[in-house]
């Protein structure tokens, strides 16, 4: 029998040489410190700065630039095909933080880059799009048909510091609860792509 997997979403991460963790740490909390109040969106707890730091030089965008010019040069995209960051924020998930399922509309593709990540701050978890409509179907695949062809209801990856991840912006997703003593610390983004056909 052949079997395919059809209609994936593509979930795809790369881990930056550069990383300069204390730098990015540094920066956060300076951010931090100067708009301590932060905003509420998917995070319960936890600081959230407002999305616009990729319109100005610092240290996060230079480190999300450097990641986006290496994921281009995989060639996934079609030549001459333009990446445009629409927003970019800083998340800091304290003990007991964690940030509600959510999507990111108006947008093609969502990501973010792990700065401080300590053991047991929560996984990043993808809710499947088919969760409701194959519930059953799902229940009675075996366990090795579900590992071969990634056939779960939700999934998890454990974060990593340095590392970039980007979905498309239409997959429901969250972050765990942060069970460490210590701070979680991301950056999110949201991205269009465009460019001639």
């Amino acid at each position: 029998m052949i079997i395919k997997s059809l209609f994936p979403s593509v979930f795809q991460h790369l881990d930056i040489e550069t990383f300069d963790k204390d730098t990015l740490v540094d920066y956060v909390y300076k951010q931090r410190e100067e708009n301590s109040e932060g905003l509420v969106r998917s995070n319960v707890g936890g600081w959230h700065s407002c999305d616009n730091y990729h319109t100005f030089d610092n240290p996060l965008n230079s480190f999300l630039m450097t990641g986006l010019k290496e994921i281009a040069s995989i060639r996934m995209f079609k030549p001459k095909t333009t990446i445009t960051v629409l927003q970019m924020w800083i998340n800091i998930n304290n003990k007991g933080d964690y940030n509600k399922k959510h999507c990111h509309p108006n947008c093609d593709l969502s990501g973010t880059f792990w700065i401080k990540v300590p053991q047991n701050s929560g996984d990043l978890l993808f809710v499947n799009p088919s969760e409701f409509a194959e519930a059953n179907l799902m229940d009675y695949y075996s366990e090795e048909f579900k590992d071969r062809f990634i056939v779960y209801p939700s999934f998890e990856f454990y974060p990593v510091e340095g590392r970039v991840c980007l979905w498309p912006s239409h997959l429901y997703h969250g972050v765990g609860r942060n069970d460490s003593g210590e701070d979680r610390i991301s950056v999110a983004f949201n991205l269009n792509i465009g460019g001639s056909n």
